[in-house]
């Protein structure tokens, strides 16, 4: 067959040079003319080139043509193998054009490239048709710069020899794109998986998302869609969805099952929404998935089992939703699992002994829910372990031994169940968190050697048995044993724990004294009530220190004055004890004191003016002392105090009208003292409960009230108060709560994961 190529040229209608045709060669070559400028006067005709042994480039150059005259380019002879041709360049005259001579055609069609040039109005070039080859070849003309007048002579390129093997000819670039060039091909989303997100959007009301930049706008991946990361596929060509990460963005709805054509999807993570329904079980046939968060939301019925299928998963987490249903056996084989959290949820049933398979578990998260049972022995293959957080479930039985293999835990929790037995004899030193309030264990704390140990919590439980002082390390900071039967004296190590900031063991029948605290210099709460305590109270140096209670004990001495440097004591209660001696002023002028209860003990002097000017007081309470003297004369408008019991000491004179400037006063109990007077202005309303009685008033004394009753404030006058003798006798021990027998379990703090703790989300 036959192609005509024509040059994208505006064509003179007078002048046109005809490219003359080429014989039909054997085997085709690619001839590229080289432009090249030719003189105004005569145009030379380039010359044939000897057949090289392998086949050289020809590379055109492209050349300005005359507005007057037109080059046309000859078809060129096949050759037996394809030469390249290379035409020298030559000006032309104004008055002659140059001939490109034809080379010979080659057998395989060459592809000619026309290059543009400019062309007068008032000449045209006409393509010549060429004789037909064996293949079709392609011609490409050279422009050169022609006259403004009519050309006399068109160049012409003539014939080479055949060459051995066909050369390669390479068009130098010119300022007309190429026609048959190469498109380059526009990468989109698999389509598939389109379809997948745009579902995704409208089954959980994307238009309500907080951000949803870009969704439905063109293609999720090149327009980067809020939330989505893409993969190139090579293979294919397209883009695979990889990722989902849309947390905290007000999604509703439900998931749709199309999800699982997201074959390739390796993290959906869309915690904290609201999210309803059930968690597809299409999910569970994308084998890639790594991570899997499905935290805080609205989800309902079971766990797939088909997410046992996951074998690649690494997190799996799906707490505080609204789950049912038991824990799916196929979890078990998750081998690559390192998170497994379904916390606050309403699972049942027992933890499966297929479980123990999970040897890449690290943090194994299950409180809130309402599990029963046994804790499987299997899970102290866990090795790899280091967070098992079983608190507030319904779990029965003891903690197997096994878990002395659990060698690389740091915390664990299993508070508010049912346990019994005893705690096992060695776990790993490793352990950081020790956390098993609220259950019925048993016989003594075994000395355990925890070289990091942070916090140490066995209340409400039955042990007993002295405080082994291993526990009590530099990185200790909460020590909790309340409500125990824990005997024997409180250990001398408690003095190097110099971290500590919580220590409590309220509630047992420790002895001995308070060993010295001056080095805990980060202690919060200290909290010993309830006890066989004996000797003086300890020198503390914490002024963090808020909260101090050591009543119902056997304490002796005085408050150390040195208590009114503790700045930041807000309840200092001491009831009950064997204390003596006066009331230092600079307790009453702690800056944060808010309670101070020291009722029944044989304090004696005065109360100091400072309570009476405190700002932050709230709760007075020193009954049943030895108390003397005069009160206060002047008690501040701006206290904040709601209670005052002052009964049954020996405090004499006046009772001051100033007490009614309290404007938050709910009780006032005077009685049982010697008052003689009451200040005028005292009034009926000084508070809602008010007890005045009992005091040998003198009612003739010009300067007191007539012996009357204002309201709840009972004024007997002249009425002898009974003869009364302080008492020292510690009260009968009060009897301990009984173990907590939970019906639900208890509001817990929000849980704290120690540092080491991987990660979730993303």
């Amino acid at each position: 067959y036959q192609r005509r190529v024509r040059a994208p040229s505006p064509i003179s209608p007078t002048d046109a040079p005809t490219l003359s045709p080429t014989p039909t060669p054997t085997s085709p070559p690619t001839l590229t003319p080289t432009p090249s400028p030719i003189a105004p006067t005569d145009a030379p005709t380039l010359s044939p080139t000897p057949t090289p042994t392998s086949p050289p480039t020809l590379t055109p150059t492209p050349s300005p043509i005359s507005p007057t005259d037109a080059p046309t380019l000859s078809p060129t002879p096949t050759p037996t193998s394809p030469p390249t041709l290379t035409p020298t360049p030559s000006p032309i005259a104004p008055t002659d054009a140059p001939t490109l001579s034809p080379t010979p055609t080659p057998t395989s069609p060459p592809t000619l490239t026309p290059t543009p040039s400019p062309i007068s109005p008032t000449d045209a070039p006409t393509l010549s048709p060429t004789p037909t080859p064996t293949s079709p070849p392609t011609l490409t003309p050279t422009p050169s710069p022609i006259a403004p007048t009519n050309a006399t002579s068109i160049p012409t390129l003539s014939p080479t020899p055949t060459p051995t093997s066909p050369p390669t000819l390479t068009p130098t670039p010119s300022p007309i794109a190429p026609t048959n060039s190469t498109p380059t091909p526009v990468n989109t989303t698999c389509p598939e998986q389109l379809n997948v997100l745009i579902d995704f959007y409208a089954s959980t009301n994307g238009a309500n998302w907080i951000n949803d930049a870009n969704w439905l706008l063109g293609d999720p991946c090149p327009n980067i869609w809020f939330g989505i990361e893409c993969e190139f596929n090579a293979s294919r060509g397209c883009y695979n969805i990889i990722a989902i990460v849309l947390p905290n963005n007000n999604l509703t709805g439900s998931l749709p099952n199309s999800l699982g054509n997201l074959q390739q999807l390796g993290t959906l993570l869309l915690s904290s929404n609201q999210i309803g329904g059930t968690i597809p079980s299409a999910l569970g046939t994308i084998n890639p998935l790594l991570f899997l968060n499905l935290d805080i939301n609205l989800f309902v019925g079971s766990i797939p089992s088909s997410f046992g299928n996951l074998v690649n998963l690494i997190e799996l987490s799906l707490g505080a939703n609204l789950l049912t249903g038991t824990l799916p056996v196929e979890l078990g084989n998750l081998i690559s699992l390192e998170l497994f959290s379904f916390s606050s949820n309403d699972i049942t049933g027992s933890i499966p002994v297929e479980y123990g398979n999970l040897i890449s578990l690290i943090n194994f998260i299950g409180q809130l829910n309402s599990l029963t049972g046994t804790l499987p022995s299997s899970l102290g293959n866990l090795v790899n372990l280091e967070q098992f957080v079983f608190s507030n479930n319904n779990l029965t039985g003891s903690i197997p031994q096994s878990f002395s293999n659990l060698i690389s835990l740091i915390d664990l929790e299993i508070e508010s169940n049912f346990l019994t037995g005893v705690l096992p004899s060695n776990l790993s030193s490793t352990i950081q968190y020790f956390l098993l309030n609220y259950n019925q264990l048993e016989g003594e704390i075994p000395a355990y050697i925890f070289d990091n140990i942070i916090d140490f919590q066995v209340i409400f439980n039955r042990l007993s048995g002295p405080i082994p002082g291993s526990l009590f390390t530099p990185t200790l900071q909460t020590f909790r044993a309340s409500h125990n039967n824990l005997s024997d004296v409180i250990p001398n190590e408690l003095s190097t724990a110099v971290a500590l900031t919580v220590f409590e063991v309220q509630y047992n029948s420790l002895s001995g004294s308070i060993p010295d605290l001056s080095a805990l210099v980060d202690l919060q709460i200290l909290h010993v009530a309830y006890n066989f305590l004996t000797g003086p109270l300890p020198t503390i140096n914490s002024i963090v220190l808020n909260f101090f209670d050591f009543s119902h004990n056997n304490i002796t001495g005085s408050i150390p004055s040195s208590y009114g440097g503790l700045a930041g004591l807000n309840i200092l209660i001491g009831e009950f004890n064997l204390l003596t001696l006066t009331i230092s002023p600079a307790i009453g002028s702690l800056p944060n004191l808010q309670t101070f209860i020291f009722q029944r003990n044989s304090l004696s002097g005065v109360l100091p003016d400072s309570f009476a000017s405190s700002l932050s007081l709230e709760y007075l309470d020193v009954a049943f002392n030895n108390l003397t003297g005069p009160l206060p004369d002047t008690w501040t408008a701006s206290s904040r105090l709601s209670q005052i019991r002052l009964n049954n000491n020996l405090i004499s004179g006046t009772i001051p009208a100033s007490l009614r400037n309290i404007p938050a006063l709910d009780i006032l109990f005077l009685q049982v003292n010697l008052f003689v007077c009451i200040q005028s202005g005292f009034g009926p309303t000084v508070a809602i409960q008010c007890d005045i009685s009992s005091n040998p008033y003198q009612c003739g004394n010009s300067t007191c009230i007539p012996a009357t009753i204002f309201g709840n404030c009972v004024v007997p006058c002249a009425t002898p108060p009974p003869t009364r003798v302080p008492t020292t006798r510690r009260p009968a021990r009060p009897t301990l709560p009984p173990t907590r027998v939970p019906t639900a379990p208890p509001t817990l703090p929000a849980l704290r994961r120690p540092t080491t703790t991987r990660p979730t989300g993303f």
